[in-house]
C-alpha cells in the first residue's frame, strides 16, 4: 500500500484533448493511505477523471483548482467526476486488486471545480462495499458547459457530508442515493434544471439545514423513494419552479420541517404528498406562494407556529382523505385567495385552535 504522499502545488495538464483517443485519468491513487493534495491545478482530460481515488484512506484535497473547460468525450451525457471517490473492484479499478476496498476518510475542501460533467462523487457501486466518512466542504462548484448532472452525488455513501459549498449551473446541486448518515448543511445553491437537493432510494439523512436555494426549476428540496430525513431546518428557499419542499412516495419519512423561509414557489410551499410520513411542520415562514402554502395529504402530528402570507390558494390545505392532523395551532395566516385559510374539505383535524387569520378571500377555517 502506498502511504504518506503529498502533492503541493503544480499543474497537471492532460494536453491537447482534441487529439486524444483513449480515456484516461490525470491522477489516480489506489490502495493508498495518508494522501494530501494542496494548491494544485488539474485541467484538460479526455473522458475521465482529473483525480481518481480508489480504496483510499485518509486523503485531503485542499485549495485546488479543477478546470473542466478542456474536458472532451464523444458522449454528451458522460458521467465523469472531477474527483471520483471509488471502490477497488472488477470492472471499476480492478488493476489495483479487485478486493472491494472502498474509500474511507476523504475530504475535498476549499477548492474550485468548474465545467466538469459532475464535480465530486461516484456513479458505480459494488455489493458489500460502501465509501464512508467523506467530507465535501467549502468548495466553489459551477458549470456553464454541463447542465444535466449533479454537482455532488453520494451514491451508496455512509456518514458523509456536503457543507458550505457554493454551487451553480448543475441540474441538481446535491443528490443522495442509497446512502446513510448524510448531512447537507449551509450550502448556497443557484439555478438548476431539476431539484436543488434530491434525496432518493431509502437514503437516511441526519439534516438538511441552513441551505440557501434559489430558482430551482423543480423543487428546492425533494425527498422521495422511501428516504428518511430527521430535520429540514433553517433553509432559505426562493423562487422554486414547483414546490419549495416536496415529501412524497410510500415509505418516505421526515421527522421535522421547521424554521424554513420560503418565498414565491410557483406551486406549493411545503407539499406532503400521499403515502409519506411527516411528524411536525413548525415555525416556517411562507410568502408569495403560487399554490397552497402547506399542502397535507398524510397524517401529521403537529402544524404549529407557521406564518403564511399572500398565497394564491389555501394557507393550510387538507383536501385529501389521507390528511389526518392531530393539531393545527398558533399559525398566522393572511391574504389567502383559495377556498379557506385553513381548508379541511376532505381530511380531518383533531384540534384546530388559536390560529390568527386575516384577509382570507373566502373563509377563515372551512
Amino acid at each position: 500500500m502506498t502511504k504518506n504522499i503529498a502533492i503541493i502545488g503544480g499543474t497537471f495538464d492532460g494536453g491537447n484533448v482534441a487529439k486524444a483517443k483513449v480515456r484516461a485519468n490525470l491522477v489516480i491513487f489506489g490502495h493508498a493511505e495518508g494522501i494530501r493534495i494542496q494548491n494544485a491545478t488539474f485541467k484538460n482530460c479526455y473522458g475521465s477523471h482529473l483525480i481518481e481515488l480508489a480504496g483510499v484512506k485518509n486523503c485531503v484535497i485542499d485549495s485546488c483548482t479543477f478546470d473542466g473547460s478542456g474536458f472532451r468525450y464523444n458522449d454528451a451525457h458522460d458521467e465523469s467526476e472531477a474527483v471520483q471517490i471509488d471502490i477497488c473492484a472488477e470492472g471499476l479499478n480492478g488493476s489495483f486488486g479487485a478486493d472491494k476496498t472502498p474509500c474511507d476518510g476523504v475530504t475535498v475542501q476549499n477548492s474550485i471545480i468548474k465545467n466538469y460533467p459532475r464535480a465530486i462523487g461516484n456513479h458505480n457501486t459494488v455489493s458489500g462495499a460502501r465509501n464512508k466518512n467523506i467530507k465535501i466542504i467549502g468548495n466553489q462548484i459551477s458549470s456553464t458547459k454541463f447542465k444535466d448532472k449533479q454537482a455532488i452525488l453520494f451514491y451508496c455513501f455512509d456518514n458523509s457530508e456536503a457543507k458550505n459549498n457554493t454551487i451553480s449551473g448543475y441540474a441538481t446541486a446535491v443528490q443522495v442515493f442509497s446512502s446513510t448518515g448524510i448531512a447537507i448543511d449551509g450550502n448556497t445553491i443557484a439555478g438548476g434544471s431539476s431539484n436543488g437537493i434530491s434525496v432518493l432510494n431509502n437514503s437516511k439523512i441526519t439534516s438538511i439545514a441552513g441551505n440557501t436555494i434559489t430558482k430551482s426549476a423543480l423543487n428546492a428540496i425533494s425527498v422521495k423513494g422511501g428516504a428518511n430525513v430527521q430535520t429540514i431546518v433553517g433553509n432559505q428557499l426562493v423562487g422554486s419552479g414547483n414546490n419549495a419542499i416536496l415529501i412524497a412516495e410510500k415509505g418516505t419519512v421526515v421527522n421535522t420541517i421547521e424554521k424554513n423561509q420560503i418565498t414565491a414557489p410557483k406551486q406549493n410551499g411545503i407539499s406532503l404528498n400521499e403515502n409519506c410520513t411527516v411528524s411536525m411542520v413548525n415555525d416556517n415562514v411562507l410568502k408569495g406562494v403560487g399554490g397552497n402554502a402547506i399542502r397535507v395529504a398524510v397524517p401529521v402530528k403537529l402544524i404549529q407556529g407557521n406564518t403564511i402570507t399572500d398565497t394564491k390558494a389555501n394557507g393550510i390545505d387538507l383536501s385529501n382523505q389521507g390528511a389526518k392532523v392531530t393539531k393545527v395551532s398558533g399559525n398566522k395566516i393572511s391574504n389567502t385567495k383559495g377556498r379557506a385559510a385553513v381548508n379541511v374539505s376532505c381530511g380531518s383535524v383533531e384540534t384546530l385552535a388559536e390560529n390568527t387569520i386575516t384577509s382570507s378571500a373566502q373563509a377563515g377555517e372551512k
